[in-house]
């Protein structure tokens, strides 16, 4: 194998690690976002439900 070939192919292969490291960091980005949400959302039903339970609400 040539010299010209060997690095095209280290370039590619070094293009699709770099890609797929960032698309695993915005799923990472994406899922504490959607985490951030669910937790939010649980905190606000609990203390809904506990107003509703001990009849506090408006």
């Amino acid at each position: 194998m040539r010299m010209y070939d060997y690095q095209t192919m280290i370039g590619l292969k070094q293009q699709e690690v770099e890609k797929s490291a960032e698309s695993a960091w915005k799923y990472v980005k994406n899922s504490k976002k959607q985490l951030q949400v669910d937790t939010a959302d649980g905190k606000q039903s609990l203390r809904k439900r506990l107003e509703n339970l001990l009849g506090l609400s408006n």
